[in-house]
């Protein structure tokens, strides 16, 4: 970064003094000293603040270099030794650490309050330099990119000019003083890009010459132009509030453009050729200048040239009126429009006359319809107007059934001028072959025509509508049969309701203009089509377009509502040897277990041979250990280290464990962004062919599903040895670097005779049995055989095979015979690899052997697919009888206690830890939303700017399911609480103390209330703690996905107390405690949570927080006590005493019945013992001994028999 110290122009030399005698020369350090803040101040006019560090360090950068002291900042003239060798004070030392504070006092009278707080701890000159220069002068590629980003998007919007500019020009001061200083030619480039659509025309003419315009030229230009456009705009204003007519008084001409038929018809042709000029500047013998000839603007002058001498029109024919007319008739070239400077036509024939961004009139879209002139005259006939949206007619009798219309709006038509509706209504257009029909026909009545919107029409009677130079078309859209043909007129079409040959229209001149929208308006009006679509509509119809028509804008609608994952384009593997990355990934859970208990798989896929390993897993929590066996075992056997691994963001891979496994062997981790599997693509297509391959070997050969495992393991086997697409030769020949043996493949399920001569009993027994083939042993050279009598599975290099007959096909087509399969009811198929399931799962890695007589199957934990029952001889007690059991199909029951009696109910209900999770449900979210409510209309908190001065806790939201006795569900609770652990003592609280109610008392207030059959209700005050008043400035942050658009970054100075404050409990009781003394209540001496009103009845309180009980002898001053208290609180009325404090109350007629049913319940769901049987207590007086195994978890018995004893 180039140093704001450092100039970029040549400077004069001064002579430089050497830092240690800087006493020795007094005349320089006078003029040092000589400087006084007064000083300081007229030379650095500004304040630092976190927004101008550059231009407040351009200011002191020459004081430093003028007066010598550039050394103490930059290092150069370091601080000598305190003191001399002889012990003494060190001169150079006094003048260096005056030089210094002096240079340290003129830094801070230059800084904003905002900044005062960095100056906290610094002692020198130079430290604070450095630590304003690391805040705000900081330079990373991550600001340098951000500056780049506001420069190539920056708009100017509504912002004048020369803010536009400026705000250019300190992102390009800011870019430099971080060393990417932007060239001129990028500067105009940016300037010109976000220029509006109106400077088109300028920013076309630039682009012509944009070699050789400079930046400082540009800039003088665009100022020019606005100034320009900015008194354009007021003289277009301005004649908006006075109608433009174009002729006098005598004669009235349309308003829109008249055919020259028609104008010659009315008039003699011109003798000269003059006409309308508007230039009001130039010295042009014709033209109307405003300065010339007496500030004439258009009056009958003879000898000027201005009237209309010798024009052969008749006297005072001028635009306007004789006295102020703007123009005047003129020889020479065509003068250009004033509202949009075009010279192809005049202002009176402009189409922008209705643009609202010039004449400041909208009419609404519904009534847009344009037309050139009315009278009050009427006619008979429809003109055919395409701009229309509705029909509009000017006599009320061409309406059937008309009713008042009570609207506001108006149609306006072409001068402006907007037309009230009286009626609307529907109507019929007869012709001689068929009625047509018009619905919602508008009544207004100083509509010189009757109006036929075409869009309407052909909508309303399904036809198709043709208009070309011999006339109008009618047809029927499905038959294609012609229903009425109509003729055109001097330029329109009207439309006869009944034949009338031979009658002539007397129609004048007339055309129908609409109102220019730009191409984002017409993109929303098209439904958001895409670009291709659209740039076809804009191409192939003329659209009223306003400003440039391409369609290369962003649409934030479009962004939000078809927003899909961009194309991932292919990519080659980029490494060079086997082991340098590995892609990995888990899969699962298999929708069926496997007869060994497993039910995920750990795959590993190596990028440069393609080589695979699999691992199956009972739980993903086996894939770190499953990781360190096999990363020493490959090593050893491949001979090359792992480098990087590549996977999903799975907990199984993000662990702390595996990550600090990776980090102390050096591997590099790389993630896959989150829900994009393609980025780990290759990973993801293995298991897709893995499992492919292995669904079709079961399904070939009728193998049960449970075997899953062995069929994958084939696969993997299988696939290692086959070319794959892309390389020449088979992962197991890159890898091993040797040709796979092809001559020892069976077919998987296919029936097979192993030697079993060792397992026999008798030397009379067969020497084998009809088995399986179920794959290639994984830790020897031999097969994997599995007797389906004996669920028995055994290892044999000595292995004869039938690969015509399957057992599992013929076992299954008998019903009578039994084979190991699953549950009806579980589905049997194969789910395609998900990294993003209900469990995260992660990529997976597999041993491999180095040698070619070792399969790919090498587990860690020394266990093979078959394991529980693969063992070559026969466990103790095993049962071999032929009878087929549940377990020996893999069916187990999963075990659980069963009640005698009383059976409990098992809650299911969720409940979220986070605002991410409870957004997810309606019910959470209305709780969230009820609880802000609350908080917003008791004044909780104000939103304030954040700043470095201020302690800011956090706060999280807590939810609960309040439940009943019965353990049915009350209500949804979501409960703002906040961080109070953030607080510092001293500063943002004070005391926390506050006092609860004793047992002793509730027992004692209990007993009176059955002894003399007391009045006993229970009290709840909504968010208790939301009433108390703070005393202390306490400041939080917004809450979760509660913040406030319009003040993101703003904190909350709350004003009442909160849930989680350190402060809160006792602001409450505090808030509570004047409440019941104004009530006449009284603080017990021997409990300061017992208040009692004495007079005129007695009425106990008793608060434990927010529930309170009330007792006493009469209920009607009891329930007045409860009222007034309801004026000052959010009380709930509970009703009489049933739960308080885990404490279940039910009243009889003999007393109160205490009991802790539903706190049972709850530790009995907790310990996962809802269904155990009940015990007589006490228990026996056995004692325990030690003899038994120690607990994994002590602390979890000893709190669960702590609770029992409760």
């Amino acid at each position: 970064m180039a140093s704001p110290l450092e100039s970029s122009s040549p400077i004069p030399s001064i002579p430089t003094q050497n830092p240690n005698s800087s006493s020795s020369n007094p005349n320089s350090f006078q003029t040092y000293t000589s400087l006084t803040i007064q000083n300081i101040g007229s030379m650095v006019p500004i304040k630092l603040k976190r927004s101008n560090y550059l231009p407040w360090c351009a200011l002191f950068a020459p004081i430093l270099r003028r007066y010598k002291l550039l050394g103490l900042i930059d290092g150069t003239e370091p601080c000598p030794m305190p003191f001399l060798p002889d012990r003494s004070l060190n001169p150079a030392y006094e003048s260096w650490y005056e030089k210094d504070q002096n240079l340290l006092i003129w830094f801070n009278s230059t800084l904003s309050e905002e900044v005062i707080p960095f100056t906290v701890g610094v002692s020198s000159s130079r430290d604070l330099w450095l630590k304003l220069e690391q805040r705000f002068g900081g330079v990373s590629d991550a600001h340098i990119h951000q500056l780049r980003s506001r420069l190539q998007s920056i708009q100017k919007g509504s912002q004048t000019m020369a803010d536009y500019l400026q705000q250019i020009k300190e992102i390009s001061d800011s870019l430099t003083a971080a060393g990417a200083s932007v060239s001129d030619r990028d500067l105009i480039a940016a300037t010109l890009a976000g220029l509006p659509d109106e400077f088109e025309s300028f920013i076309d003419s630039i682009m012509l010459r944009l070699s050789s315009t400079s930046l400082d030229e540009l800039h003088g230009l665009l100022l020019t132009k606005e100034l320009s456009m900015t008194r354009r705009k007021k003289i277009a204003s301005s004649a908006t509030t006075e109608p433009f007519h174009a002729l006098s008084a005598q004669v009235s001409p349309p308003l829109l453009p008249t055919p020259p038929q028609a104008f010659a018809a009315q008039h003699p042709p011109l003798q000269n050729s003059f006409r309308y000029n508007s230039n009001r500047g130039r010295n042009n013998q014709f033209s109307n200048n405003r300065g010339n000839y007496g500030n004439n603007r258009g009056n009958y002058n003879s000898g000027s040239h201005r009237g209309n001498h010798n024009s052969g029109f008749p006297s005072g024919f001028n635009r306007g009126h004789n006295s102020n007319s703007r123009g005047s008739f003129s020889s020479g070239a065509r003068v250009p429009c004033q509202i949009c400077g075009n010279p192809s036509h005049e202002a009176i024939d402009c189409y922008d006359r209705m643009n609202p961004a010039i004449s400041g009139k909208i009419p609404p879209t519904k009534l847009a319809a344009m037309c050139a002139h009315y009278t009050s005259k009427p006619s008979p006939s429809w003109l055919i107007d395409s701009g229309a949206t509705s029909h509009i007619t000017n006599d009320i009798s061409n309406l059937s059934s008309p009713s008042p219309y009570t609207g506001e709006d108006k149609v306006y038509i072409g001068d402006g001028t907007g037309l009230s509706i009286n009626h609307i209504g529907s109507s019929l257009l007869h012709t001689p072959t068929t009625s047509f029909k018009l619905k919602n026909v508008l009544h207004v009545p100083q509509m010189k025509h009757n109006l036929l919107s075409a869009f309407q029409f052909v909508k309303d009677n399904s036809c198709s509508l043709t208009l070309d130079s011999d006339g109008s078309l009618v047809k029927d859209r499905f038959t294609g049969k012609m229903l009425l043909r109509g003729p055109v007129r001097d330029g329109s079409y009207p439309l006869q309701s009944s034949p009338s040959p031979g009658t002539t229209s007397s129609i004048s001149s007339s055309a129908f203009v609409s109102i220019k929208a730009p191409v984002q308006i017409w993109h929303s009006r098209l439904g958001h089509p895409s670009s291709n679509i659209f740039r076809k509509v804009i191409s192939g119809n003329k659209l009223a377009l306003q400003g440039k028509s391409s369609v290369d804008f962003f649409c934030s609608d479009c962004a939000i509502a078809k927003n899909h994952k961009l194309p991932f384009h292919p990519a080659g593997s980029s490494t060079s040897h086997s082991l340098a990355l590995l892609h990995c990934d888990v899969w699962g859970p298999a929708p069926v277990t496997s007869v060994s208990g497993f039910q995920y798989y750990l795959l590993l896929v190596d990028d440069y041979t393609r080589y695979s390993w699999f691992f199956p897993l009972r739980r993903k929590s086996e894939v770190y250990s499953t990781f360190v066996t096999f990363k020493t075992y490959v090593e050893k056997s491949v001979g090359n280290q792992i480098k990087a691994i590549r996977s999903d963001s799975g907990g199984e891979f993000t662990s702390a464990s595996f990550q600090s496994y990776l980090n102390l062997h050096g591997i590099s981790h790389q993630f896959s962004c989150p829900h994009t599997p393609e980025q780990n693509g290759c990973v993801e297509r293995k298991h897709r062919h893995l499992v492919e391959t292995a669904r079709t070997l079961l399904v070939a050969s009728n193998v049960p599903k449970v075997y899953w495992v062995e069929a994958l393991s084939t696969a993997t086997y299988l696939i290692n040895r086959l070319p794959i697409s892309g390389l020449a030769q088979s992962p197991w020949e890159l890898l091993f670097h040797t040709l796979p043996d092809y001559t020892r493949l069976k077919i998987f399920g296919c029936s097979c005779y192993p030697w079993l001569k060792p397992y026999v009993s008798s030397k009379l027994d067969g020497k084998s049995r009809p088995c399986v083939f179920l794959g290639y042993s994984l830790q020897h050279k031999g097969y994997r055989c599995l007797d389906m009598l004996t669920d028995r599975v055994y290892i044999s290099r000595h292995v004869l095979f039938d690969e015509k007959s399957f057992p599992f096909t013929a076992k299954s087509a008998s019903p009578s015979d039994s084979i190991p399969t699953l549950s009806p009811v579980i589905d049997l198929q194969f789910p395609i690899p998900n990294s993003h399931s209900v469990l995260p799962s992660s990529p997976s890695i597999h041993p491999s052997s180095h040698t070619p007589n070792t399969s790919e199957f090498v587990s860690p934990h020394n266990f093979s697919p078959l394991q529980s029952h693969s063992s070559s001889h026969s466990l103790p007690g095993q049962n071999i009888h032929p009878m087929v059991t549940r377990s020996k199909n893999g069916i187990f029951k999963p075990k659980a206690y069963t009640a005698t009696k009383h059976p409990l109910s098992s809650s299911l209900d969720y409940v979220p830890t986070t605002y991410h999770q409870a957004s997810k449900f309606a019910a959470w979210r209305s709780a969230m939303q009820a609880e802000f409510n609350a908080l917003q209309s008791t004044g909780t908190w104000i939103l304030v700017p954040s700043s470095s001065s201020q302690n800011v806790v956090g706060c999280k939201w807590v939810f609960r399911i309040k439940k009943k006795p019965d353990g049915t569900i009350d209500r949804y609770k979501a409960r703002l609480v906040a961080k109070g652990f953030h607080q510092k003592e001293g500063l943002d609280y004070q005391e926390t103390f506050s006092p609860v109610a004793k047992p002793v008392t509730i027992r004692l207030l209990l007993t009176f209330a059955v002894q003399f059959n007391w009045f006993l209700h229970q009290l709840d005050i909504s968010n208790a703690f939301l009433h108390g008043d703070l005393k202390e400035e306490v400041f939080m942050h917004q809450p979760p996905g509660f913040s406030d658009p319009n003040f993101p970054n703003h904190v909350c100075q709350l004003k009442k107390s909160l849930y989680g404050l350190k402060q809160a409990p006792r602001a409450w009781f505090d808030k509570l405690f004047q409440a019941l003394k104004s009530l006449g209540f009284t603080q017990s001496s021997s409990d300061a949570s017992l208040f009692v009103l004495k007079v005129p009845v007695l009425v106990i309180v008793l608060v434990y927080v927010d529930d309170i009980l009330v007792s006493g002898p009469d209920s009607s001053v009891c329930n007045l006590f409860i009222k007034k208290l309801s004026s000052l609180f959010p009380v709930k009325d509970l009703g009489p005493l049933h739960y308080f404090l885990g404490l279940e109350v039910q009243r009889t007629d003999e007393g109160l019945f205490l009991h802790q049913g539903k706190y049972l319940m709850d530790l009995l769901q907790k310990t996962k013992m809802e269904g155990a049987k009940p015990c007589s207590t006490p228990l026996g007086t056995t004692k325990l001994d030690h003899g038994g195994i120690p607990l994994d978890n002590p602390t979890e018995y000893r709190s669960i028999v702590e609770a029992y004893s409760i």
